[in-house]
């Protein structure tokens, strides 16, 4: 894999990301204003295409903290038109690594004599924003583990990138909600800085390989190594499987059915019965089996779902699919999801719409969700629709990564293409979680 060159630190952090900023922003504060004057509406997609480009780049080169808030960004479909989401999407793949010796001193620091313990491939596996992966040989026994290195003086960028990115973009987002963002900001920061502690993240990756082994419907994950592991490194057990998005969408269609009702089923169990969620649907962060499992990587991301958001959520997925609409009127707005400007509940005609474009989810019909199903698009030409109300939602901070997760699952079953009975799954999901809930 092609090295890319360390990322700026200190100031020229903050001047690349102000300048992106400044002209990101004043190029769309200009057009915007001189469509207002010319008895226009909206800004051109050309005019989103450059600046989501602008953005993009300089992004991907920061890595770190600047660069997950852009990964972040590139999953809010709801909130950017279509042709940014497009442009940023590039920071969820094709990300360059550096060089070995450039993530070396992290191993180093926690192995002094590395070298007596592994025999590692100095060419990365795989890149993230924060750090990348080496395949590994234990000598101990010659089983391949991966060894996961935090890239250099990540954790500490973390904070003054996120806060830097905050001040200059708030302004930018306020062009697109009237929703008070600082609940918002917080709960991004918290999972951001949880992102870098690796030993925490081993934690997670052990509960979720345990489950996983008890209950092959919560899928299979790479079990951690904590003796070797620790602070900027993550070992654990080598498990290969099939990844990329074109490799997948060539296999045969049995396989990507059991694969999109597997990674369903895996994900919504985390919701409604665990409440424990893998909370960045990247589709690199998932292999596929040749046995139709389905394997998660990368546990950075966990979200963990407070009892009382956990039920609500349930409440949600009960009246949508029975089509209660006014029992799921008072749920969302109980939940705290209602129109801020008069204090009352979202309207009818929208959640409705909603729920037609998820028919395919509920109905309990076998069905195929592929690209030419367009749900994800339909949501996104929802928030067209209806864009001077969904200025004025406010929702629970606390649900952003859960709606993230969601709204990407949706998108990595769209590119699995598959068929099945999604409405079914999620009655049988359902119906679990609500046994739990009685215990």
């Amino acid at each position: 894999m092609k090295t890319h060159d360390e990322p700026p630190s200190g100031l020229a952090r903050l001047f690349q990301i102000g300048g992106m900023a400044l002209k990101v922003g004043g190029s769309l504060l200009a057009h915007s204003t001189g469509n207002l004057l010319k008895g226009g509406g909206g800004i051109e997609p050309e005019v989103w295409l450059k600046n989501a480009t602008r953005m993009m780049q300089t992004l991907a080169q920061l890595k770190g903290g600047a660069m997950k808030v852009g990964q972040m960004l590139s999953l809010q479909e709801g909130l950017f038109p279509p042709q940014v989401i497009e442009v940023l999407a590039v920071l969820q793949r094709d990300i360059k690594p550096l060089s070995f010796e450039k993530v070396e001193p992290a191993l180093r620091e926690l192995h002094p004599h590395y070298e007596t313990i592994f025999n590692i491939d100095k060419v990365a596996l795989a890149a993230a924003s924060i750090g990348q992966v080496h395949r590994a040989t234990l000598l101990s026994d010659n089983s391949p583990v991966v060894v996961k290195l935090q890239y250099p003086g990540v954790a500490k960028a973390m904070n003054s990138d996120f806060r830097a990115l905050k001040t200059l973009l708030s302004p930018f987002l306020k062009l697109f909600t009237e929703m008070e963002l600082e609940g918002i900001w917080e709960e991004i920061y918290r999972q951001l800085t949880r992102e870098t502690d690796y030993e925490l993240e081993v934690q997670y990756q052990r509960q979720f390989h345990e489950r996983g082994k008890s209950d092959k419907r919560d899928g299979m994950v790479p079990e951690p190594l904590e003796v070797l592991s620790g602070r900027g490194v993550i070992v654990a057990r080598y498990l290969p499987s099939l990844q990329g998005r074109s490799a997948i969408q060539q296999a045969p269609r049995e396989l990507r059915n059991l694969w999109g009702e597997n990674l369903f089923t895996i994900i919504m169990r985390q919701v409604l019965v665990h409440g424990l969620l893998h909370a960045d649907p990247n589709l690199g962060n998932f292999g596929f089996l040749d046995d139709g499992s389905v394997v998660l990587y990368d546990f950075g991301q966990v979200k963990e779902i407070p009892r009382e958001m956990q039920l609500h959520y349930r409440a949600i997925v009960r009246y949508a699919l029975a089509g209660d609409l006014n029992k799921l009127q008072q749920t969302l707005y109980t939940a705290g999801m209602k129109d801020m400007k008069h204090d009352a509940p979202l309207p009818k005609d929208f959640i409705e719409d909603h729920l037609r474009v998820m028919q395919p989810v509920l109905s309990g019909e076998t069905t195929t969700i592929d690209s030419r199903a367009g749900m994800v698009a339909e949501l996104m030409a929802l928030g067209q629709k209806y864009w001077d109300l969904s200025r004025r939602i406010t929702f629970p901070a606390g649900i952003v990564f859960i709606q993230r997760t969601l709204v990407g699952l949706l998108g990595n079953i769209q590119q699995l293409g598959p068929t099945g009975n999604w409405g079914g799954l999620l009655r049988q999901i359902l119906k679990e979680s609500e046994g739990d809930s009685a215990n």
